[in-house]
């Protein structure tokens, strides 16, 4: 994340013999460090200071590393080159090494290069560096309460500005992972006034409003009412921006007004349009996207070939929706047709400036196996294989994986520590419990108790077992069908009525106001585009009215492809920008070091009368 502040590349490789620069121009070096230390130190400054003892040659060779994208070979490098150097520059050559990590997706070996860095050995502006990247490493691997805890741990004093807004713009991101959308806000607030490009500026205010939407109704007219003076009034715009459809005259009418009585706020002139612009494609006249979707052999008809379709519904309905001066070219090709990395080069050559797909997870593979891509690329999976993604491959899927650490979030952030987890006897239900279980333990929190029950059998002496004794203030993590969930919240509820947390299996869609009358007061997480309650084109409603044979998860596939139309022409962005992401209707989306977009779910309730959004806001 600090790379591009601090002029660095980022890649990798091996390193020819080590040799440092003798004692003369080391204590020179540190004489500049302790000249510094007489004020407030820059780290920055005081890095190339120090890594002017390294020899300039095989410096520059760990850097080529890092600009051809090699990065694990970078930190090798710099590894090797520390083994050599003296404090402080063994340590400044550590921390290049955890960065280099970072900005290939290697967070656990940079978490664990920083934490076997000598803190006594490090100076004042090294410990300030290690701190951030810390914090990135923590916010990479799912902890955002040790993000948090590192960020408040900065001395911003002395702090270019560049860093002291990466910092503002991780604590932002790592505030809405850990589910306080208001603190976030804060954050960002806070960002806005050290921002100088009006384009940066509109940006951090459009995600600031559209955080702050997580918040749900209730909680957003109690910050309306009692937030401090420039919250209040960011609650209020979010409040107004939800209750409109686009940037119209009405709307502009009253945030003209609002703006005249808020003479002191921040909030830009062009905030609608910026916000209600962020909503639709991102596109400039004449763009191509090319769509690789696979359409024959097994993927003709069925099954499969609906949930290819509802992605395809989902990308051209989202398409139609812009306005006919920035609506890209849309076509379509069959990735069965030919391997994936000759289809993505075929593409740009044909004119495409942005490609989505593959879709299969081998395709997806064999694209990460290969070279940069010459345009940016949203796969529609993951891939298999681990590490950084070549340049311009983005990685985007709705992984049930996703719903078992958004489930552990959401626990967290609502104050819950222990967790008992009940789960049926079956491969895919394991997948989302051993991610429910990772982020839960990464957090801090404790496994109470682990209990399987079968599907089709009698479940109550499985929740009896499970939650006798059960600790106060814990949850249960369910993982079952929405008709298995009707029986087991009821037992769960009787067996002593600890809350529960449960996937999007147990929302369908579809409220029954008798049957799902046994669902009342269970949360459960699933994709914004699921709970909204608008009639707009890209709404479930118009869904249901216009293509109503698109039913079950492929509704949830439907989303995915408005998502991946939308989000492809911010990809570069979202990578630049710290703490950054696109609020999508399969989730909050952002990107991670290597390249692998991230969903952030929200937490929905069953009520007596539906499904609602529930307050996500910690307690």
């Amino acid at each position: 994340m600090f790379r591009q502040t601090l002029g660095l590349s980022t890649s990798t490789g091996s390193p020819k013999a080590v040799q440092m620069v003798p004692g003369p121009r080391l204590g020179l070096a540190l004489a500049l460090v302790l000249a510094l230390a007489g004020c407030a130190i820059n780290p920055v400054q005081e890095g190339q200071v120090l890594l002017a003892t390294v020899p300039a040659a095989q410096l520059a060779e760990a850097r080529a590393l890092e600009t051809k994208g090699d990065t694990a070979g970078a930190a090798k490098y710099y590894l090797e080159l520390a083994e050599k150097a003296k404090p402080p520059t063994r340590e400044q050559l550590r921390i290049e090494a955890a960065r280099a990590q970072l900005a290939g997706g290697q967070a656990k070996e940079a978490d664990k290069v920083l934490s076997e860095t000598s803190q006594k050995d490090l100076t004042q502006g090294q410990q300030q560096t290690a701190l951030l990247l810390g914090a990135d490493a923590a916010l990479q691997l799912g902890r955002p309460q040790e993000a948090i805890d590192r960020l408040s741990r900065v001395q911003t004093t002395g702090l270019p500005t560049e860093l002291r807004i990466q910092r503002l713009g991780t604590l932002a991101a790592a505030y809405r992972l850990q589910g306080q959308p208001e603190q976030a806000a804060a954050a960002l607030d806070e960002l806005d006034g050290m921002l100088k490009d009006p384009n940066q500026r509109l940006a951090n205010q459009v995600s600031l409003v559209q955080g702050l939407a997580a918040l749900g109704p209730a909680e957003l007219g109690r910050l309306s009412k009692g937030g401090s003076s420039n919250l209040r009034g960011w609650a209020e715009l979010a409040q107004m921006f939800g209750s409109a459809t686009s940037a119209d005259a009405a709307l502009e009418q009253r945030y003209a007004a609002w703006r005249r009585g808020q003479l002191l706020h921040p909030a830009l002139p062009n905030l609608p349009q910026g916000y209600f612009g962020a909503q639709a494609g991102g596109y400039v006249a004449k763009d191509q996207i090319k769509v690789l979707l696979p359409t024959s052999g097994g993927f003709a008809g069925g099954a499969f070939g609906a949930a290819v379709g509802a992605i395809r519904e989902g990308i051209l309905t989202a398409q139609r929706t812009d306005e006919a001066a920035n609506r890209p070219q849309v076509t379509f090709a069959d990735s069965g047709k030919g391997k994936p990395g000759a289809l993505v080069a075929a593409a740009a050559s044909g004119g495409a400036k942005y490609v989505i797909g593959p879709l299969q997870k081998g395709e997806v593979d064999a694209l990460l196996a290969g070279p940069a891509l010459p345009v940016p690329t949203l796969a529609l999976n993951r891939g298999i294989k681990s590490g950084r993604s070549p340049a311009n491959l983005f990685q985007y899927a709705l992984s049930p994986e996703d719903e078992g650490t958004s489930v552990a979030n959401a626990a967290w952030a609502a104050g819950h520590r222990s967790a008992y987890v009940l789960q049926p006897g079956a491969p895919w239900a394991e997948r989302l419990v051993d991610a429910f279980r990772n982020q839960w333990m990464a957090v801090g929190g404790r496994i109470a108790g682990q209990k399987g029950y079968a599907e089709k059998g009698d479940t109550a002496g499985a929740v009896q077992g499970l939650l006798a004794g059960a600790d106060k203030g814990a949850f249960v993590f369910l993982v079952a069908s929405k008709e298995g969930a009707r029986t087991l919240w009821s037992q769960i509820r009787a067996a002593g009525g600890l809350p529960a947390y449960a996937t999007s299996l147990v929302n369908n869609g579809n409220f029954d106001p008798a049957a799902d009358q046994a669902l009342v007061g269970l949360n459960f997480v699933d994709i914004p585009w699921m709970l909204a309650d608008d009639d707009g084109p890209l709404s479930r409603r118009t869904l249901r009215r216009t293509k109503p044979a698109i039913g079950g998860s492929d509704q949830r596939l439907y989303a995915m492809g408005v998502d991946a139309y939308r989000v492809v022409p911010r990809l570069t962005d979202l990578a630049r920008r710290p703490g950054s992401f696109y609020s999508g209707q399969t989730g909050a989306l952002s990107l991670d070091g290597a390249g692998r977009v991230h969903r952030q779910l929200v937490v929905g309730q069953f009520t007596a009368t539906g499904v609602t959004l529930a307050s996500t806001q910690a307690r």
